[in-house]
């Protein structure tokens, strides 16, 4: 998928710039955890169908999985699992989904 792909453009403009937390956990074999479990704090860049972007309190490696619940005026909107896709220098990491729930 080259830079200006149609995919790639597509994928920019279905993802919605949003600032709120994400509390996660790092979880194994496609694992949620009770949302009690999740002890630490990120913060959402931006949120897609397939994913989010978010920046953590730690290094994430590729491939490690996180258990996670994002959150918006205190209120848990969905949870699930999701894949670190890439985390740079600065704490920004890239996810996919592998799990997700929606919260009512």
């Amino acid at each position: 998928m080259g830079k200006n792909s149609p995919e790639s453009e597509a994928r920019n403009q279905l993802r919605h710039q949003v600032m709120t937390p994400v509390f996660f956990m790092v979880t194994k074999e496609t694992q949620p955890l009770a949302l009690d479990k999740h002890h630490l704090e990120g913060k959402i860049i931006d949120i897609s169908d397939s994913g989010f972007k978010f920046t953590s309190p730690m290094p994430l490696n590729e491939g490690d999985q996180i258990s996670f619940e994002i959150v918006s005026d205190t209120k848990t909107i969905f949870s699930g699992v999701a894949e670190i896709m890439h985390c740079n220098n600065d704490l920004v990491c890239g996810t996919f989904y592998l799990k997700i729930k929606q919260h009512e």
